[in-house]
């Protein structure tokens, strides 16, 4: 992936430094491609983890077309992801 290391406009941090909002887009842009895209964490319930799959999905739904999301949430979670789809 691209670095870009001026952008930092929501950057999460990872052990590797921020997650730039170029390298999102580009994540996403590889995932479209595909009729399923999995994503796993190595911590549940982090602040991080939830903020980067947000942004991802977004991405996913706003800019590639995807309409439907599986995932391991509470309904709560689900339902607003729901509206936004």
């Amino acid at each position: 992936m691209t670095e870009h290391p001026t952008d930092t406009t929501h950057a999460a941090t990872g052990p590797a430094g921020p997650l730039t909002e170029a390298a999102l887009d580009e994540l996403a842009a590889t995932a479209a491609g595909t009729a399923v895209v999995g994503l796993g964490e190595s911590t549940r319930f982090s602040r991080e983890t939830f903020e980067i799959r947000d942004r991802l999905f977004r991405r996913l739904v706003r800019n590639h077309g995807f309409r439907t999301l599986a995932l391991q949430d509470s309904a709560d979670a689900a339902a607003d992801l729901d509206r936004y789809v």
